[in-house]
């Protein structure tokens, strides 16, 4: 994370009067957005000034909230992760080593970008995690031989490449850049492979590299917080197991919130076992405008450990209420549902 500078100091403070470069709709945005998260930020600053000095003070409060998870949306002036995208190389979701491989939604993930970025999280192992269930989307930084010994320690099993097909029953959640693809380690017909001895050690490394990889393996070992650029927000409403109509949700919502997602527009559709939902791509100042308005609108937050989530009443064929909720993208361009099951 670098420096609060002047424009982030200026993105703290409330918006003065000048000519706009945003559009019509985020134009309504700035004009009803809440000012909870800025309050936040600038009144710990300024309790802060006194005990560290007014230069030092923005740099305090940036390490005291970014140096651990969080649920939701970034204070403002955070720093995204950089670059904003990247070419994942070792991907994880599933238990950790003491369980059985496979994936749910309070499960740990494991995210290793050819760029040196390790992203991560886990279910409340950490004393800084975002809470006591979830640690929050976290980062570190490898050097390019730190990532080569992960990807070894994957290759070295024998169980990548050997005749994977997307039907197939023989494979784990863990995947591996292989060529120019990710697939996932499997093993031929025949073979027994014990979890205990094959896979339990594989992920203990994974989940927990810093327990054997060597200093000269890390760029940046000190854990921050993943900033990412862009948000999924997402619709979810009606009975199980069937698609909805965004439409229908969104005059649900307060008019400025249903003004930028019909203007982003839906361009993911999702459809899980056990629900149906529709997904608007935003950035994370969006994210951020989004958040405040439903807070301002009054809209119940729902008590979630792992996403940020709001509930709207709702009536007629979508339920009793419907719910929209954030998630953070990756830097390969997917996010996961963490929350999901």
């Amino acid at each position: 994370m670098t420096e609060f500078d002047r424009a982030s100091l200026d993105r703290l403070l409330p918006a003065t009067p000048g000519s706009a470069d945003w559009n019509d709709v985020m134009s309504r945005f700035r004009a009803h957005q809440g000012r909870r998260r800025r309050r936040i930020v600038v009144l710990a600053a300024a309790a802060l000034v006194g005990l560290v000095g007014t230069a030092s003070a923005f740099s305090t409060v940036r390490d005291f909230i970014l140096d651990r998870g969080f649920v939701g949306v970034p204070p403002e002036g955070a720093t995204p992760s950089a670059p904003e995208s990247g070419e994942l190389v070792i991907s994880y979701l599933g238990h950790g080593p003491s369980g059985i491989a496979y994936v749910d939604r309070h499960a740990d993930l494991v995210r290793v970008y050819a760029d040196g970025r390790l992203i991560w999280f886990r279910r409340g192992e950490l004393p800084r995690g975002a809470n006591q269930l979830f640690t929050g989307l976290l980062e570190q930084r490898l050097t390019s031989d730190g990532v080569e010994l992960m990807r070894s320690a994957i290759v070295s099993t024998g169980l990548v490449g050997g005749g994977y097909s997307e039907s197939a029953p023989s494979y784990t959640p863990i995947q591996v850049r292989h060529g120019d693809r990710l697939v996932p380690l499997t093993w031929p017909s025949g073979r027994v492979v014990k979890w205990a001895t094959d896979l339990g050690p594989l992920v203990a490394r994974l989940t927990d590299p810093e327990s054997w990889l060597p200093a000269s393996a890390w760029e940046d070992r000190e854990i921050r917080a993943y900033v990412p650029s862009k948000y999924a927000v997402c619709l979810e409403a009606g009975p199980p197991w069937q698609p909805i109509d965004p439409s229908h949700i969104l005059t649900l919502l307060p008019a400025q919130v249903e003004d930028l997602l019909r203007a982003r527009g839906f361009d993911r559709y999702a459809k899980w076992p056990y629900t149906g939902f529709a997904c608007s791509k935003v950035t994370t100042e969006e994210a951020r405008a989004l958040a405040d308005a439903l807070e301002d609108a009054g809209l119940e937050r729902v008590d979630r450990a792992y996403r940020l989530a709001y509930r709207s009443e709702a009536t007629g064929s979508i339920g009793e209420s419907a719910l929209i909720w954030f998630e953070p993208y990756l830097p390969d361009g997917e996010w996961i549902c963490r929350a999901c099951g």
